[in-house]
């Protein structure tokens, strides 16, 4: 997961942050979710598809992603960029699918996470 530099929104409204996963292994992940959690105080005012948001925390569940693909998202904070701090943490967690397995969709589990950027 990697993010772009936050910009202000186009109304003045309030900050966006994107952001983009890619699927860089030679296999699919199952259960990719991308946990991103406005630590600064700042209200989330809205977010990009598949992502839903709750009081701080943004959760965008991307299910399967095939080797290489590609997912980017966004989401939009309350403040300025130039109003106080501003803070995103975030998280990556997947599944890897191995071997036979990966054509059947029935990986051994692994974690992996990110701590973003």
């Amino acid at each position: 997961m990697v993010f772009g530099r936050p910009e202000p929104a186009p109304d003045g409204s309030g900050v966006i942050w994107r952001w983009t996963v890619v699927n860089e292994g030679s296999r699919p992940a199952d259960d990719v979710v991308a946990t991103q959690k406005v630590t600064s105080g700042h209200k989330i005012l809205g977010t990009s598809k598949p992502c839903t948001a709750d009081h701080e925390t943004v959760v965008c569940r991307y299910e399967t992603m095939g080797a290489g693909d590609k997912r980017t998202g966004w989401l939009k904070t309350s403040g300025s960029l130039t109003g106080g701090p501003l803070r995103l943490d975030a998280r990556m967690t997947w599944r890897e699918q191995r071997g036979e397995e990966a054509a059947s969709h029935a990986g051994a589990e692994t974690q992996g996470r990110h701590p973003g950027h």
